[in-house]
């Protein structure tokens, strides 16, 4: 049981968007996400303080890994780390990508 819940299922550039729900969401999880990086710029200013996000990719290649170098290297304040399972009956292996915004992102996302 889920209590103090409340789930809301939309694209994340609508949302963005909206200045009503920024620093709202402690988790924010995409799936189908084409680009880390501009799905992190939109979403990253919805988080609370203690908020984060998880991306759910395809098989780990190089490119996730480019893309998690272009968040660090574009100068967002973030930690990211990836995750990697296999579906079950499947076998096929997904990844996700974890992204939490680092101490000082409130002062980034003014």
């Amino acid at each position: 049981n889920l209590e103090n819940t409340c789930a809301l299922h939309c694209r994340a550039d609508t949302v963005a968007e909206n200045t009503n729900f920024k620093a709202s969401f402690d988790v924010i999880v995409s799936r189908a996400l084409t680009d880390l990086t501009i799905f992190s710029e939109m979403a990253l200013p919805l988080l609370n303080n203690h908020g984060f996000l998880l991306a759910y990719k395809g098989p780990y290649h190089k490119n996730t890994g480019k893309e998690r170098k272009t968040l660090h290297l574009k100068g967002l304040p973030i930690n990211s780390s990836v995750f990697t399972y296999q579906l079950p009956y499947l076998k096929i292996e997904h990844t996700v990508v974890k992204i939490i915004p680092s101490l000082h992102k409130k002062h980034y996302f003014k």
